[in-house]
């Protein structure tokens, strides 16, 4: 599913990662774990291509990143934590505009959630509860 190889990032002269390599299979889950300043947060951007490596491959369900960019960001789904997007937007607008990214958008998957999660489509994102907004 994942395929990273001899990722090296560089921020100026800053090297915050270097050659980092690993596979993660469909159905296995992964850690990053290390001290602050480590370069997770760096490597899970360069997985997601909001950082783009200066070294390495990252293949994502088979496909080189870089040149199936599109193709996969429209499989992939992403939860982070600790990050606000449009605070003062309701849920309802958010999706309706995320939605359209998402050629296979599953609308009773999307409700199941919210219906699991007691999440009011009508509230803004800085009406949530930090676990509600991830």
């Amino acid at each position: 599913m994942l395929k990273i190889e001899n990722i090296d990032v560089y921020y100026g002269a800053i090297h915050a990662v270097k050659n980092v390599s690993f596979e993660v299979g469909e159905g296995e889950i992964v850690a990053l774990i290390g001290a602050n300043g480590a370069g997770k947060s760096t490597t899970l951007k360069s997985i997601l291509g909001m950082v783009h490596p200066d070294a390495g491959d990252v293949n994502v369900f088979g496909m080189d990143y870089a040149a199936n960019e599109r193709a996969i960001r429209r499989e992939l789904g992403v939860v982070l934590g600790g990050i606000d997007f449009y605070p003062k937007k309701k849920i309802r607008v958010i999706t309706d505009v995320t939605r359209r990214f998402y050629d296979n958008w599953d609308e009773g998957k999307y409700r199941h959630y919210l219906n699991l999660f007691a999440i009011d489509e009508e509230k803004r994102v800085d009406q949530l509860s930090s676990g509600m907004k991830v």
